[in-house]
């Protein structure tokens, strides 16, 4: 999958998504599956979180030399009490970060999307990798709070 065909989908999302979360009533948007499970809400508040993450390998990965950018979703989410914030404001976010990441990846040169990132385990992954799995991730959380879009 060409990265530029990843900012185009990102951007897509962004254009549509937002509708269908709003549609979602409150109570269910907020309700949790099961113990230990995320809600609706804080999946997106996961996915502010990796775009977050993911910013930094897509800049940080051209101008540093492998650099580690790891994180535990799980201890993010409860960080940041996704589950009390505000609902617009959290997918607010989500949408301007999608747009921008999609603008950065844009203009990343293709001998950049060989440069690589290091996880905290220790992979190390070529941007290329990095920005067509992002899409693959987000999608998979997406269909989770939506079923399907």
């Amino acid at each position: 999958m060409a990265v530029q065909h990843v900012a185009q989908q990102l951007l897509h999302l962004c254009n549509i998504i937002p509708e269908h979360i709003r549609q979602i009533p409150d109570a269910d948007f907020s309700a949790k599956p099961a113990p230990g499970k995320w809600s609706k809400k804080e999946i997106l508040g996961h996915l502010v979180d990796s775009a977050a993450n993911n910013h930094q390998r897509f800049v940080r990965g051209r101008v540093e030399n492998v650099p580690t950018i790891a994180y535990g979703g799980d201890a993010w989410v409860s960080a940041q009490q996704y589950q009390q914030q505000n609902r617009q404001l959290i997918l607010q976010l989500w949408e301007m970060y999608n747009r921008h990441l999609a603008a950065i990846i844009t203009i990343i040169p293709e001998d950049d999307l060989l440069k690589c990132c290091k996880y905290g385990d220790g992979t190390v992954l070529p941007l290329q990798f990095l920005i067509e799995d992002y899409l693959h991730h987000m999608e998979h959380h997406l269909k989770q709070i939506l079923g399907s879009y």
